[in-house]
């Protein structure tokens, strides 16, 4: 039977339901790193050179936030992963984005988008967001 994860934007209550099976074996290898390298500390994103990524464990769920670095760091979007049913977690990320929606079944990814978002990095965001949410909920 397919897996499927919730992707929110909380933003604007987008949600799309993503399935396993849309993420590669590598794109979850790539991931796995990238979460255990970021950990509580900002790097570059490999291949994605103008682009940083600092990541934390909270409430035993993954909280990201991504960066574009052109002369100064500017966020694009913050994301968190859960594999369990984790109202506290939720709201903090709905008090970040100042909107409450209802919380998805997990697991999910739900993603707060920040206003310096630009148009080079939003092509690729979502997939990266997804990858890097099936890489938490299989990995840790």
């Amino acid at each position: 039977m397919e897996k499927y994860l919730s992707h929110i934007t909380i933003n604007t209550e987008h949600i799309e339901k993503s399935p396993r099976s849309a993420v590669s074996d590598e794109a979850i290898t790539f991931c796995r790193e990238l979460i255990s390298n970021s950990q509580d500390k900002c790097i570059v994103i490999p291949h994605f050179e103008d682009f940083k990524i600092t990541s934390t464990v909270e409430e035993n769920s993954l909280i990201c936030s991504v960066f574009e670095e052109d002369g100064e760091l500017f966020p694009l979007v913050t994301f968190g992963v859960s594999k369990i049913d984790n109202e506290v977690f939720w709201k903090k990320l709905c008090k970040d984005a100042n909107k409450i929606i209802p919380q998805q079944s997990a697991p999910w990814c739900a993603v707060i988008i920040h206003p310096t978002l630009s148009l080079k990095s939003s092509s690729w965001l979502g997939d990266f967001e997804r990858c890097m949410a099936w890489a938490w909920i299989e990995s840790y």
